[in-house]
């Protein structure tokens, strides 16, 4: 089969010689009439193509695999963000979050309001790394686009246009952390 196939390849790509090629019992016949013959094949090396993406945490578990603790100790250790670089900052590093009912493993995704409480057991490791982490690209959450608090000492006006209507549906609890002070940058 493989045979077959690269021959099809080269016979395709209009690199065929001019020797007919010797009969096989499942010969391919050519769109144009022409029966591949084979050639000799090289490899040839292309540039270079780095797609940039983040680190997606996927389960609100303490640790493995898919974790925030994970996403940070990897970012942390990214020093040239090569490898979560932010697709809209490649000189920092990006957490992305897409936790679902069927990819989290720590028991803490509620599937009637979609909110993924992450629990560390014990404090996160220090953030040393540029880095963005995106609570946003959690599936319902929503920046807020309404023009936050009103002026200082004056009424705020239009109740439409001032407030807060972000949906937030990560929520970071870290009552069983021991003496953890949240997240710590350095």
């Amino acid at each position: 089969m493989w045979p077959t196939l690269i021959t099809l390849c080269l016979a395709l790509s209009g690199n065929a010689s001019r020797r007919a090629a010797p009969r096989r019992r499942h010969a391919f016949r050519c769109p144009l009439g022409r029966r591949p013959v084979p050639r000799r094949l090289w490899v040839e090396v292309l540039e270079d193509r780095t797609l940039l993406s983040p680190y997606l945490v996927t389960t609100t578990a303490d640790s493995g695999a898919g974790s925030l603790r994970d996403a940070i100790t990897q970012v942390n250790a990214d020093i040239s963000h090569a490898l979560y670089a932010s697709p809209s900052n490649p000189s920092v590093d990006e957490i992305d979050f897409t936790i679902t009912a069927a990819s989290d493993t720590g028991g803490g995704y509620n599937s009637a309001t979609g909110v993924a409480t992450i629990t560390p057991l014990s404090a996160l490791p220090v953030i040393t790394n540029a880095v963005l982490i995106d609570g946003y690209t959690q599936a319902g959450a929503k920046p807020n686009d309404l023009s936050g608090p009103g002026p200082l000492g004056q009424a705020p006006g239009a109740p439409s246009t001032y407030g807060d209507d972000a949906l937030l549906k990560i929520e970071l609890d870290g009552a069983n952390a021991g003496n953890a002070t949240g997240l710590w940058l350095d």
